[in-house]
C-alpha cells in the first residue's frame, strides 16, 4: 500500500519501497489539517487505540483533495511516533462509503478481539481488513497492485 500512498501524495512509487517517513507526510497535508492529524498519530501511539482521521492534500488549496486514513501507529526508535500501519483512501467531502462504514465496525471488532486476547480472531479480521483496503483502494479482485 505504499506505493498507492506515494500516489496520492504525488511522490515517486519508488520512495515508498521502505516506508514514508511520517514528517514527510504530515509536510503534504493542508496546514489546516496537519496538527489534527498529527495529534491522531500521536494518541494512537500513545494509546495503543486504532486512529481515523480525515485530512486534506496540498499546504493551502481550498480544493485540495480530501483522504481518509484509518490504522494505527506506534513509537519507532527514537521514542517518537512514526511507523503507521493501516490504509488511506480518498473520500467525498461529508460523505462516508460502505467500504468505510464496514471498515470502522471491522476496527472495533478488532478492538475488542484484542482486548480479549482471541489471536485467531484478530487475524480474521485482519484479513478482512486487508480486503477492504484493497477494495478502497480500487484494486481488482485477486490481483495485487
Amino acid at each position: 500500500m505504499d506505493a498507492t500512498l506515494c500516489r496520492y501524495l504525488g511522490l515517486p512509487e519508488e520512495v515508498g519501497v521502505e516506508g514514508i517517513a511520517l514528517r514527510r507526510v504530515v509536510d503534504l497535508i493542508h496546514t489546516a489539517d496537519s496538527t489534527e492529524f498529527s495529534n491522531a498519530i500521536k494518541n494512537s501511539a500513545r494509546t495503543g487505540s486504532s486512529f481515523r482521521q480525515s485530512f486534506r492534500l496540498g499546504a493551502t488549496s481550498e480544493r485540495a483533495e480530501r483522504l481518509q486514513a484509518i490504522g494505527h501507529s506506534f513509537f519507532g526508535a527514537q521514542h517518537t511516533p512514526g511507523v503507521c500501519t493501516g490504509m488511506v483512501f480518498r473520500t467525498a467531502r461529508g460523505a462516508k462509503s460502505a467500504e468505510a462504514e464496514l471498515t470502522d465496525h471491522c476496527i472495533a471488532a478488532y478492538e475488542f478481539a484484542r482486548k480479549s486476547n482471541s489471536a485467531m480472531v484478530q487475524y480474521l479480521i485482519s484479513m478482512a481488513l486487508i480486503e477492504l483496503g484493497y477494495q478502497i483502494a480500487g484494486f481488482e479482485p485477486g490481483r495485487v497492485q
